[in-house]
């Protein structure tokens, strides 16, 4: 048998490297030292990811937008980069970019919640009753709980419209005691 591939090797250490200084706040150092390894050493998803992450909290969206190409493009099945990909089309106002990332995140992690919550945030945005129903009892499944957004105000809006809020309170009847009911029907606090 051939002996595993040693660049692989490299690349998931050094990506573990710079996911603890990530931890660590330092951010610049991450990128300079990511840059450099994917330079002299070899490109990977997991580095560039990490770059991205840094890129983001340093506040340079455009960056680590291309960044998080960069990691899709060199390992598409990193499912954390395209959640982030869609987040990221999301603060520059791209639904559907954000919607096809998306799609592929709960694609490659169809046993989370986060890919199918933001695909049915997207749905109930377009007023699509239907898709809402589905991707939010997708997400429901994978672990999402309602009570983390009772106080969101799209969510309230949702509650409020007459097709969505059914759909909404059938859940919350169904899958959770009446206080999270009462909380969606509260005042915000």
């Amino acid at each position: 048998m051939p002996p595993p591939d040693y660049r692989l090797e490299l690349v998931a250490a050094e990506a573990r490297a710079l996911e603890s200084m990530n931890a660590q706040s330092a951010f610049l150092e991450v990128i300079e030292r990511g840059l450099a390894f994917s330079e002299l050493v070899s490109p990977g998803g997991l580095v560039s990811y990490e770059i991205a992450f840094a890129q983001r909290a340093l506040g340079n969206l455009e960056a680590s937008e291309s960044s998080l190409l960069d990691a899709v493009q060199l390992d598409a099945s990193l499912s954390f980069a395209w959640y982030d990909l869609g987040e990221t089309a999301l603060l520059r106002g791209d639904k559907r970019e954000a919607e096809r990332a998306f799609a592929e995140a709960a694609r490659l992690r169809p046993d989370h919640w986060a890919g199918f919550f933001r695909l049915a945030e997207l749905a109930a945005e377009r007023g699509d009753g239907e898709r809402f129903d589905a991707l939010l009892t997708k997400a429901i499944i994978n672990g999402f709980d309602l009570r983390t957004v009772t106080q969101d105000p799209h969510w309230r809006d949702w509650y409020a419209d007459p097709v969505l809020g059914q759909i909404l309170r059938r859940f919350l009847t169904v899958y959770w005691r009446d206080e999270v009911l009462e909380a969606f029907e509260s005042p915000v606090e």
